[in-house]
């Protein structure tokens, strides 16, 4: 699939990505300073944008997203197993793992290109 083909599959781009990404780093950014609601937010801000990664990278392609997919869904796992009150790593840990991981696929891009390319 060309580039621009890629491109325009991205759910990155347009209103859907305000939805997909925008919105649940939003409840993160929330959750991080409202504890009683933060194992919450943070499950379901992670659980969205991990799910809608996943898509992304299947649909078009995406390199970061076939990293962060992952990274979100674990992140927002141990959220949820602190949500319901079974022993998990500190919070801290679960949002650096996230941010880290967010930041080295998203580097990917800068090195190896935004899309992945059909063999």
């Amino acid at each position: 699939m060309p580039a621009r083909a890629c491109a325009d599959r991205d759910l990155l781009r347009g209103p859907s990505g305000w939805l997909l990404w925008g919105v649940p780093i939003a409840m993160i950014v929330v959750g991080s300073s409202w504890m009683a609601a933060r194992d919450w937010l943070w499950a379901l801000g992670m659980g969205v944008m991990g799910a809608a990664c996943l898509v992304n990278a299947r649909r078009c392609g995406r390199r970061h997203c076939v990293v962060t997919g992952p990274v979100f869904l674990l992140g927002g796992s141990a959220a949820l197993l602190r949500a319901l009150g079974l022993h998990t790593p500190p919070g801290s840990a679960i949002l650096a793992f996230v941010v880290v991981g967010a930041a080295l696929a998203c580097g990917l891009e800068c090195f190896q290109g935004r899309y992945l390319r059909p063999d």
